[in-house]
Formats: structure tokens, C-alpha cells, sequence
């Protein structure tokens, strides 16, 4: 089993004195987790997609090298792959970073290299970014500490008014391609990783499961864990013989372990509101991981 991985999530700061060293956009052993949802009454808030990023490989257009960036998912709500699956992806992109600190990519479906983001910008620029579809002005740059380090952050809005904010190194909090965002519906960045390291993830009910990857060795359809969401706690279904039951917050910090057997209760009070990796570990030494959100709303 690899090593569980205690990832520290961004604390937004309110200077830029700490951000001179520049984090350039990952290029290889990166993934990112983007929601895609509906917004249109009467669905109201719903999760329809998760997309799930990853880089794999290198290719040439023209005299530029260009890193392959492709696409898992979950259709519907249906649980295809809770994180990048390079074994079930598809090739959606190529970018490359310039000496300018200006991200271009170029879609599979597309012959024209097009501005993705640009992290040299100053307060009052305009940038015309493709997937705005127009011109956007800086409103702020400010910092955030991800894994004790200071990284840029850059607040915008488009024409319409609508805020898109970008964190150096890591990309959009609207998405990762945010071009292909469409009609009603709306994306979010939920989760990124790096070296297998997770470096921003935000509370959400679409499937980020990259801190699995720390504490998993298996997973069983056959158990089921219920209600989740819960304001309280659980029971897990169809448990056979004693188990015992270790329970991670997102960051992979152990908050509760104790002994179980079938729908035995839980009781989660106490903890805050989040999502919850339960690992259940059998007499034979099988292991189990399973996800739980608590939820107060």
C-alpha cells in the first residue's frame, strides 16, 4: 500500500510579497477534477458530469512541443472513473507554456493554438482568452498558500461581468478547458493533484476522489454506505464477520477507527462538514474503501 498522503489545501492571503518565485503550469504527473452542472430551474444546482484531466505524453505541431492532455468522466451521475484512468481516457487537448508565462492550447477538434491563460498579466490589463469568447479586464492579483508555498492568483471579469479567478500552476477555478463549457450548464475545478500529491480540492457532491489513491486497495460494489449525505452518521450494509472500521477527512488525517459488524450505527456528530474515506479492514486482512459526505444542510 503507498504511503497515505497528507495534502495541505489552499488559504487564500491577502499579498503578493511571497509570491516571486514563479510555479510554471505542470507538465507531466498532473491531474485535475472539473464538476459540470446544471443551473437551470427546476433542477436547480445539480452534479451531471465530473471530468477527470490528466497529462500523458508529449507531441509535436510544428516547431513547438506540445503536452497531450486526456479525459475520463462520469456520465449522469453514473460512476465511470472516480479519478483520471489513463487505461479509459481520450485525447481532448495539447498546451504548452511560452517564455512569457502564457499558456496556449490547442484542442483535438481544432487546428488554432489559442490562449488559455496568461500569468503575466498586471491589475487593468485586458486579455482576450478564446474561451471567454471576449475580452476580460484584471481586477486583482493576490496569493494562496498551497503546500507551504505562495502562488499567484489572478481575479478577472469578462464582459458580461462574470468573475473567473486563475491560480499560477494550477489553472481556471471554472475548469480546466473551460471552453467547453456550454448552454446552461457550468463547471467548477474541484480537485487537482500533482506527483500524486493533492494540491487544491473544494467541498462538492460530483465525484473527487484523488486522495483515494493514498488509501485504497480495493473497492466492492456490493457494500453500500447509508444516508450520504448525513448530518449524523452512517451504517454500512452487508458488512460479513467483524470489520474494522477507519475513517480519513479529505486531507488523509485519521479521525475515527473502531470495530463494526452489519448495520452497525456510526455516529458522526462531531466531525464537520465534509467528504470521508472509510477504509474496512476484514478478519483475512481484505481491505475496503468506501466514500461518505456529511452534510448539515
Amino acid at each position: 500500500m503507498r504511503k497515505l498522503l497528507l495534502a495541505l489545501f489552499a488559504t487564500p492571503l491577502f499579498s503578493v510579497a511571497q509570491t516571486s518565485t514563479y510555479f510554471p503550469f505542470p507538465v507531466d504527473s498532473a491531474t485535475w477534477s472539473v464538476e459540470y452542472w446544471d443551473v437551470t430551474p427546476p433542477f436547480g444546482y445539480d452534479c451531471w458530469n465530473t471530468w477527470h484531466y490528466g497529462i500523458n505524453g508529449d507531441t509535436m505541431i510544428g516547431s513547438n512541443t506540445y503536452h497531450k492532455i486526456y479525459q475520463t468522466n462520469v456520465q449522469y451521475n453514473v460512476l465511470i472513473d472516480t479519478i483520471y484512468n489513463s487505461s479509459n481516457a481520450v485525447y481532448v487537448s495539447a498546451f504548452r507554456e511560452d517564455s512569457m508565462k502564457r499558456i496556449w492550447a490547442i484542442g483535438s477538434w481544432d487546428t488554432i493554438e489559442r490562449l488559455l491563460y496568461d500569468f503575466s498579466v498586471n491589475v487593468g490589463d485586458t486579455v482576450y482568452v478564446d474561451y471567454f469568447w471576449q475580452s476580460a479586464v484584471v481586477d486583482s492579483i493576490d496569493s494562496v498558500l498551497i503546500n507551504n508555498s505562495y502562488r499567484k492568483t489572478i481575479l478577472l471579469h469578462d464582459q458580461n461581468w462574470s468573475t473567473h479567478e486563475w491560480i499560477e500552476g494550477i489553472g481556471s477555478m471554472d475548469g480546466l478547458l473551460s471552453w467547453q463549457m456550454v448552454s446552461s450548464f457550468s463547471e467548477r475545478l474541484i480537485c487537482h493533484s500533482q506527483h500524486d500529491q493533492l494540491y487544491y480540492s473544494v467541498y462538492t457532491y460530483c465525484h473527487c476522489d484523488h486522495n483515494l489513491n493514498g488509501v485504497a486497495e480495493q473497492e466492492e460494489e456490493h457494500l453500500n454506505i447509508y444516508p450520504s449525505p448525513s448530518n449524523g452518521g452512517f451504517e454500512v450494509d452487508n458488512v460479513v464477520g467483524a470489520m474494522r472500521l477507519e475513517m480519513f477527512d479529505a486531507s488523509g488525517r485519521l479521525v475515527k477507527q473502531q470495530e463494526i459488524a452489519d448495520h452497525l450505527y456510526v455516529d458522526c456528530a462531531q466531525l464537520p462538514d465534509g467528504i470521508y474515506f472509510i477504509r474496512l479492514i476484514g478478519e483475512d486482512d481484505r481491505r475496503i474503501v468506501l466514500k461518505w459526505i456529511k452534510s448539515s444542510q
